[in-house]
């Protein structure tokens, strides 16, 4: 299986493994949730407030079939949960689920030699 950096078995430059399968797996999702414009307005708007379905179609000025797929998305990637009110369903943003992901994603990252960094600014 060949190796790649923060890929599935993936190692770092002293071919040290550096971050899980499961965390790769996450951050990916995770990212690629983030990474649209439109979940990331959700995501913005759900960090003041839990809102309905419908309340993000007026604020974001969108189709609910649009937001309704771009909530299914945050949803897969358990970045937003539901809560059901009667026949309504509110939607609640799960900011430790981000916290976690990222936290771990960066701690798994191989630590930058400073030395290199001030040869780069003498180049300069």
């Amino acid at each position: 299986m060949k190796k790649h950096l923060l890929a599935p078995g993936g190692v770092d430059r002293d071919g040290d493994s550096n971050c899980d399968d499961a965390l790769i797996v996450e951050a990916h999702r995770l990212f690629k949730a983030l990474g649209h414009e439109t979940r990331y307005a959700i995501v913005q708007l759900l960090i003041e407030r839990k809102l309905f379905c419908g309340d993000l179609v007026a604020e974001l000025g969108l189709p609910q079939s649009t937001v309704s797929h771009h909530l299914k998305i945050l949803r897969d990637a358990g970045v937003v949960e539901t809560e059901t009110r009667g026949n309504w369903v509110c939607y609640v943003l799960k900011s430790q689920v981000i916290e976690t992901t990222l936290s771990r994603f960066i701690a798994s990252l191989p630590r930058m030699d400073v030395s290199s960094v001030d040869e780069w600014q003498r180049e300069d």
